[in-house]
């Protein structure tokens, strides 16, 4: 799923790119098919136009992930809340960099670098049943003595016509293809040059289509969750397919498993949550390459205040 412009690049080295991770564990555990959640209130960094659904819920969440391949860590810090109805905002920041200089990860050559993440996403209700958001995505890169800058852009629907079922769309990526929009930062080590070489690739404009079911109901205690999600990445041959499931007991422990097939990797993920009163704890264990990062663990904490 690289461009072919960073491909000429990727000689050396895989490279290691932020854009198609999850930012939430859970969304990890369910392999990303969570595109159309209204329950969720992390939901919108999966489609912007989902976070309309959480109206009169403020939401501050930790989110702390390690890649072990790379050794490599990425922290979020997330808030999301109305700004009168039917309008809702949610804002994160994300950092990136190397882990703990006492582990060593796997490949040969430690990367060296660092990364901010800006996201900004807005939806507003059209409908009781209907959501429309848009989000806006800045990165800030630098290794060495290079620093790169760029941003993308998407936008969502969101139709939920019961508690029970949901559909949507999710369009990500701009018809601007300037370096500025439509791109990602990558990082790879140069060992000819001894050193972590920071890249621009450009990112594939995707369409994703997607639906949730719970039941016995998204307003009353779940049994269980299921998610279904094709994405379609213009210009790369083949869809991703993307399946989650989600298993209640009592709404406070869930059990969670995903599953994503392309033609270049496909394989399953599982994690763990648990709910405490307004705290939600969440694990998820990505042991394949379905990134193209490697093996990675993800934590994450909300808060949520009623």
């Amino acid at each position: 799923m690289f461009s072919k412009a960073v491909e000429a690049q990727e000689t050396e080295a895989e490279l290691f790119h932020f854009w198609y991770q999850s930012v939430d564990a859970r969304s990890s555990a369910l392999a990303g098919a969570n595109i159309v959640d209204p329950v969720s209130k992390f939901s919108a960094f999966q489609n912007p136009a989902a976070g309309v659904f959480n109206n009169n819920e403020s939401l501050i969440s930790l989110a702390s992930s390690y890649n072990n391949t790379n050794n490599i860590h990425i922290q979020t810090l997330a808030t999301s809340f109305d700004v009168g109805t039917p309008n809702r905002i949610l804002f994160g920041v994300s950092y990136l960099g190397t882990g703990f200089s006492s582990l060593s990860s796997t490949n040969s050559d430690q990367l060296s670098f660092k990364q901010l993440n800006l996201d900004v996403a807005y939806s507003r209700s059209l409908t009781h049943s209907l959501g429309l958001g848009f989000e806006v995505n800045s990165m800030f890169g630098s290794a060495g003595s290079v620093n790169e800058f760029t941003s993308n852009a998407g936008i969502g629907l969101v139709y939920a016509p019961t508690s029970m079922l949901s559909y949507g769309i999710k369009y990500s990526g701009s018809i601007i293809e300037n370096n500025t929009f439509g791109s990602g930062l990558a990082y790879f080590f140069s060992a000819s040059e001894n050193r972590t070489v920071l890249v621009k690739e450009n990112q594939p404009q995707s369409l994703e289509i997607g639906t949730m079911l719970y039941f016995p109901s998204s307003a009353k205690n779940q049994v269980f969750s299921l998610s279904f999600a094709n994405e379609k990445l213009f210009g790369e041959s083949g869809m991703i397919y993307k399946s989650g499931l989600e298993i209640f007991f009592d709404n406070t422990i869930i059990l969670r498993g995903g599953y994503f097939y392309s033609l270049n990797v496909q394989g399953g993920r599982f994690g763990i949550g648990f709910n405490v009163g307004s705290l939600s704890f969440n694990y998820a264990f990505i042991h394949n390459n379905l990134d193209q990062n490697g093996q990675s663990q993800q934590v994450s904490l909300s808060i949520n205040f009623n």
